[in-house]
């Protein structure tokens, strides 16, 4: 399953917490993912500054502005979560550790998949009126 939010160019704070509530005790750490993150010198775990940079419409590392300067309304980036259904969930908890391992590494080929399909396909970009540049 895919949810789909926005999130504001303050709204780092939310996804750089640590997680409560989870049940199996903490999320496991962000990883960059996505064919710009290359580009901008990104790998690994996601780290603070360089996310809440980012949501400010900043390189990562020099703090530079990727773009005119935007509204504080403005959308900082979309928060896409993938879940697996709840049968694969409990097959990867109650299976044991080598089924457990495999369905988790399928699971994390599936996001791989579909986020490649979403920059393929649904990711845009216009110019709108008077130059400014939009993501759609």
């Amino acid at each position: 399953m895919l949810r789909l939010g926005k999130v504001g160019p303050a709204g780092g704070a939310y996804y750089l917490a640590p997680a409560e509530g989870t049940g199996t005790g903490a999320e496991p750490a962000g990883q960059w993912l996505g064919r710009g993150v290359g580009a901008l010198g990104l790998a690994g775990t996601v780290a603070r500054e360089p996310f809440e940079r980012l949501l400010a419409g900043c390189h990562p590392e020099s703090g530079e502005p990727l773009g005119p300067s935007l509204s504080a309304r403005r959308v900082g980036a979309y928060d896409l979560t993938f879940a697996a259904p709840k049968s694969v969930s409990l097959l990867a908890t109650l299976a044991g550790a080598e089924v457990g391992s495999v369905v988790l590494a399928c699971h994390q080929r599936a996001v791989a998949r579909a986020l490649g399909y979403l920059e393929e396909r649904a990711a845009g970009l216009r110019v709108a009126d008077g130059g400014v540049r939009r993501v759609e």
